[in-house]
């Protein structure tokens, strides 16, 4: 049995193109996409500290969470970005789970239902 997939997965964009061109040039350091070269990543340390917090909290890093994000993460950020005449609470304080996550709850924010939107590549 054959798989067929959308036709969309076989192409790609002008973006994408440029980051799989940049990818076969080995002696340039492509700061475009913004991801780190994955050798820079200290594997070992994060994987040691992976074993002890799955170890401590299982519960707690193995699930989503709560939706707003975890209560201690939320006032931290709230004390960090709190100014002299700017007092935050955790409450003031939103931690997504991923990008796409912040970027969905931004335009939930931002854009009513049935609004008019440009966006560079509709699907």
């Amino acid at each position: 049995m054959t798989a067929h997939f959308s036709a969309w997965l076989s192409t790609t964009n002008a973006i994408t193109a440029g980051f799989l061109i940049a990818d076969r040039i080995h002696v340039l350091i492509n700061m475009a996409s913004g991801l780190p070269a994955p050798e820079t990543n200290p594997a070992a340390d994060l994987g040691r500290i992976a074993t002890q917090v799955i170890a401590q909290r299982p519960a707690e890093v193995l699930g989503y969470g709560p939706i707003k994000g975890l209560p201690g993460l939320r006032a931290a950020l709230a004390r960090r970005y709190s100014a002299p005449r700017l007092t935050l609470g955790p409450e003031n304080a939103l931690a997504t789970v991923s990008g796409m996550q912040g970027l969905d709850l931004v335009g939930k924010m931002l854009v009513d239902p049935g609004a008019a939107v440009a966006v560079q590549m509709p699907t």
